[in-house]
């Protein structure tokens, strides 16, 4: 396995669906300084707090047959939006020039 090799400047981006640290490289290849220039943070909130609804029922019109409908992941959609915003900012801060590579480390995604 290579060696991780982190430029001057680099930022390396630490996160999970809730919590995202920035970090940019203060040192160089061989003695890198990982200093924190921004955290996001999603607020970790009840499922109550999230969405209240109940799973929808569908009523088939030709026999009039009832079938339930997947309960809505309100934490996961949470993940989703918080994650979107993160990729966002990312975004413009190597289209902005502002960071010109980085290192993104988080878990495997979920397969569906």
């Amino acid at each position: 396995m290579a060696a991780l090799l982190i430029r001057h400047g680099e930022w390396v981006v630490v996160c999970d669906g809730g919590k995202a640290l920035i970090l940019q490289n203060a040192g160089d290849i061989k003695f890198p300084n990982l200093k924190t220039i921004q955290v996001f943070e999603q607020k970790d909130l009840a499922t109550h707090e999230l969405g209240t609804d109940a799973p929808g029922r569908a009523f088939n019109s030709a026999n009039n047959v009832r079938s339930a409908v997947d309960q809505t992941d309100w934490h996961d959609q949470s993940e989703r939006a918080f994650l979107t915003q993160l990729v966002q900012h990312l975004d413009a801060a190597i289209t902005s020039g502002k960071v010109k590579s980085l290192i993104v480390v988080a878990p495997r995604a979920r397969l569906e």
